[in-house]
Formats: C-alpha cells, sequence, structure tokens
C-alpha cells in the first residue's frame, strides 16, 4: 500500500509543493527590503501570469473547447478567481515574513476550515476518520507553534 502508484505520485506531489512554497518565499526576498505586501504582490502577478500562460498554451492544444464552454460561467469564475486572488496574497505576504515551513504548518488548518464549512453549509457529514484527522491537523500546528 504505501509503495503503490497512487502513494507515489501523492509523496512526488508534496515534494513539488514543498520546493514551490521555498521558492516563493525565495521570490518574496529577492525583491529586496520594499513592504512585504509589495513584494507578495509581484511574487503573486508574476506567478499568476506564468500559471496563465502555461494552462492557457495547455489547453489550447489539448482542449481548445474549454474556452467557448468556460465563456457562459464567466462571472463566477470571476469571483471564485478574485477571492482565490485574495487568499494568495494573504499566502505571499506570509511567505515574505515568516519561514515557509511555518506558513504551511499553520496553513494547514486550512483543510479543518474547509470541513467545517462542507458542514455548516453544505451540511455534509463528517466521518470519525475525518474528525480525528481534524484532531492530528489542529494537534500538529499547535505542536509546531508551540514546541
Amino acid at each position: 500500500l504505501l509503495l503503490g502508484r497512487p502513494t507515489q505520485v501523492a509523496l512526488l506531489c508534496a515534494l513539488m509543493f514543498s520546493f514551490s512554497y521555498l521558492f516563493l518565499r525565495a521570490a518574496t526576498l529577492e525583491l529586496g527590503t520594499q513592504h512585504f505586501l509589495w513584494r507578495a504582490g509581484w511574487t503573486l502577478v508574476v506567478v499568476t501570469l506564468m500559471q496563465v500562460i502555461g494552462l492557457g498554451l495547455w489547453l489550447a492544444a489539448k482542449e481548445p473547447a474549454v474556452f467557448t464552454q468556460m465563456w457562459p460561467v464567466r462571472r463566477i469564475a470571476t469571483f471564485i478567481g478574485c477571492t482565490s486572488a485574495l487568499g494568495s496574497v494573504g499566502w505571499y505576504s506570509a511567505f515574505a515574513l515568516q519561514n515557509a515551513s511555518y506558513v504551511r504548518a499553520v496553513g494547514q488548518i486550512e483543510a479543518v476550515f474547509t470541513l467545517a464549512i462542507s458542514w455548516l453549509y453544505f451540511r455534509e457529514k463528517i466521518t470519525a476518520l475525518e474528525l480525528a484527522g481534524i484532531a492530528v491537523t489542529v494537534g500538529g500546528g499547535l505542536m509546531f507553534r508551540l514546541l
């Protein structure tokens, strides 16, 4: 089970995400001594532009019909994009201010918020395993911060 393909892919993704957080931290630090929001904002603009270009080219080559499929839902997509950008400003600001490992450790609480929202807003049931995961996540975040 631990050596299976899904585990290997998950570990590779985790490794790549770890590198991306370290590179984002390095990028914000390279922008000098300006205010952290300025550094975070410019890093976010550049990274988002790279993502738009990369994904746009890939979609144009592999799934060109997706552009016409997205047009009718452009308003909700714009809302989601703007709220996501606000969240990203928070992440990038944190990376500009603090060690990336601390930011990610505290950031794991987002999984708890996601489960809470799905329970409160969507009325989804939370399993015992998910509750145990919440406890481990909160406990790990507290231990990381307090120790």
